[in-house]
Formats: C-alpha cells, sequence, structure tokens
C-alpha cells in the first residue's frame, strides 16, 4: 500500500509532464510560445514559467530565439 506522501510526489510529477506536453501542443499549433503564453495556458505565475521554459531548454525540447529578454520566444528543438 502506497503512503499519502508518495501519491503526492506522483501526482505533482504527473501534473509537471502534463503541462510540458499542453506547451508542447501549443507549440505544435502556433510554432511559437511566450513566456506569458505559459502563464496564461497553466495558470501559474510569471517566475514558475520561466523555470517551465528553462528544465525545458534543458532537456532540449525547446530552444530560446528572439532579442532577450523582452522579445523572447520559444520554439520545438528539433
Amino acid at each position: 500500500k502506497l503512503g499519502q506522501s508518495d501519491g503526492y510526489v506522483r501526482a505533482h510529477g504527473i501534473d509537471r509532464i502534463r503541462e510540458e506536453g499542453l506547451i508542447m501542443e501549443f507549440l505544435a499549433a502556433h510554432e511559437k510560445v511566450t513566456r506569458k503564453d505559459v502563464e496564461s495556458l497553466l495558470g501559474i505565475s510569471k517566475s514558475q514559467a520561466r523555470r517551465r521554459l528553462e528544465k525545458m531548454i534543458a532537456a532540449g525540447k525547446v530552444k530560446a530565439e528572439g532579442s532577450h529578454p523582452r522579445g523572447t520566444y520559444y520554439v520545438r528543438a528539433n
């Protein structure tokens, strides 16, 4: 039998995977995404959106383009 803390960790891990999936689906439909798009899409704060995108960059899923920082947008890292 799993303890409650195990279930909590699993649920949050799944949420992150689901969030990445939503970002990738958005990219498939729109070709680029901004941090503000991610904030709206996931209902998260500016700093949370930035961290999600940084992790996706580190994992090689997306890459940052445009002028930094205001004109930055993210595309698939094929």
